[in-house]
């Protein structure tokens, strides 16, 4: 069991912490003197079965036009398509609102970077807005399929489950699939309370935003049949904090990316703290789309329970990732279906070429503290190969326990691998084998190092996995 204990780094990252609340994400304030505009004034209706859409859009047109104010949801279930966000507008759901996605493909308007539908959607707004105890709901549809093409990224995945003889069968979204809340090139932007549920694709994609602040939402979709229903992506923003949220996401519950259609503008200045997170894929993750860099990110205080990936840094189109901190953190992983992205393992750094041609990315100056972790994989940081990428990487008080897979597809090896890298420091770094599920014939060693410049251990205990009858 390692020993929590802040370092010179910790404390200098709770003074970061503390600079992020006080000046970074300043909220939107309701403005005074401004009215309330409920919906059902301007004609929704609380029947599930009619579309309230334009109704709704004249309560937020009314308000943008008197220079900001409240649109209320009160208590009932409000069907819509689209909706654009404006200036000055906050949507208000009370407990007891819920706002329906519509199941028709012509009630949506596409924003031109989403492969999908959009409900909510802002764009070079201001001051916006949405809050409240109330839902906002997908009522997304998914159906299982033949797998058709293999995923690339996952290609040795699933050729060890073929080999295995799982079903080669996943699952797929029903059109529409709209995503929940999509924000584009937006400032001064707060999501409170409300929860956002059964997305058909992205549940709340933030892209090129400023001043951002997520709070004590519920996002939630599908953990065996949600793909592509990430929870919350932050794409290219900077001056974000997100804290005591509440994510449970068949895709990546939180991520941090940098997409091409951004522009390659960076991902900067943003806190992720106090959250209780599950996922079918990646629970905190940057990358893979990886096309601007990534620098001053602080993850801290979260819970991951149940998730396919813990931690992960995937840089894939040439990004620099530097000065990132995971702290005081407890992760439970546990392997999933063969094509969702994982393998059970507490971490992953990896740098990767997207094609040949892809520029070689970087992650550097990642500092890992603190962190009890459980999982059925194999941990790895790896540069790319003969080339590195990763260096300056220090993992500190971290203990990693393996216990057994509970799918026929085997895939754990080591504890951790550490490949192609520089700079490296373990302390106090701790790898348990727990055979309480039995052992794994392919259990090997805690650690394996290959091409390592300058490995620092200090205080690490690195057991052989137990000998005894491997099922």
């Amino acid at each position: 069991m390692p020993i929590f204990r802040p370092g010179p780094f910790l404390l200098v990252a709770a003074v970061l912490l503390a600079s992020f609340v006080d000046i970074r994400a300043t909220e939107p304030r309701r403005p005074e003197g401004k009215a309330t505009y409920c919906i059902t004034d301007y004609g929704a209706s609380a029947d599930p079965q009619v579309h309230s859409t334009a109704a709704i859009q004249r309560a937020i047109d009314a308000a943008h036009a008197a220079g900001g104010g409240t649109v209320f949801f009160p208590p009932g279930k409000y069907l819509s398509g689209t909706l654009e966000l404006k200036s000055g507008v906050r949507l208000e759901l009370e407990a007891g609102s819920v706002l329906l996605a519509s199941r028709q493909a012509d009630a949506y308007r596409t924003l031109g970077v989403v492969q999908a539908p959009v409900l909510i959607r802002g764009d070079k707004a201001h001051d916006i807005a949405i809050t409240g105890r109330g839902i906002i709901d997908g009522q997304a549809e998914q159906v299982w399929g033949d797998l058709g093409a293999t995923d690339g990224f996952i290609a040795r995945e699933t050729a060890i489950a073929r080999q295995a003889g799982l079903p080669m069968k996943r699952a797929f979204t029903v059109k529409p699939n709209p995503c929940l809340v999509f924000l584009s090139d937006c400032e001064n932007v707060l999501l409170a309370d409300a929860s956002f549920l059964n997305a058909g694709f992205w549940s709340i994609h933030l892209g090129t935003c400023r001043r951002v602040t997520v709070r004590g939402v519920r996002i939630e979709s599908s953990l065996e049949m949600g793909v592509n229903a990430d929870g919350l992506d932050i794409d290219s923003c900077s001056d974000v904090r997100v804290s005591g949220c509440t994510i449970s996401t068949g895709d990546d519950a939180i991520c941090l990316k940098t997409t091409r259609q951004a522009g390659g503008r960076p991902c900067e200045d943003v806190v992720i703290t106090g959250c209780t997170l599950v996922s079918t894929s990646c629970a905190l993750k940057l990358g893979t789309e990886s096309h601007g860099d990534f620098r001053r990110i602080i993850f801290s205080d979260c819970i991951i329970r149940n998730s396919n990936r813990g931690i992960g840094i995937f840089v894939r189109d040439g990004a620099a990732v530097s000065d990132v901190l995971f702290a005081n953190l407890v992760i439970e992983c546990r392997r999933k279906h063969f094509n969702w992205w994982g393998d059970g393992d507490p971490l992953r750094f990896v740098v990767l070429k997207r094609t040949p041609e892809s520029r070689r990315g970087s992650i550097r100056n990642v500092t890992v503290t603190n962190v009890l972790a459980r999982g059925q994989g194999t941990s790895l940081i790896a540069g790319f190969e003969n080339e590195g990428g990763i260096g300056n990487i220090t993992l500190r008080a971290v203990q990693l326990t393996l216990e057994a897979e509970g799918t026929a597809d085997k895939r754990a090896t080591y504890g951790l691998i550490l490949r192609d890298l520089q700079d490296v420091t373990l302390d106090d770094v701790r790898v348990a084998w727990d055979s309480a599920r039995g052992l794994e014939a392919q259990w090997a060693d805690a650690l394996l190092t290959e091409r390592v410049t300058d490995l620092q251990k200090r205080e690490c205990r690195l057991p052989a996995p137990p000998v005894g009858k491997k099922e």
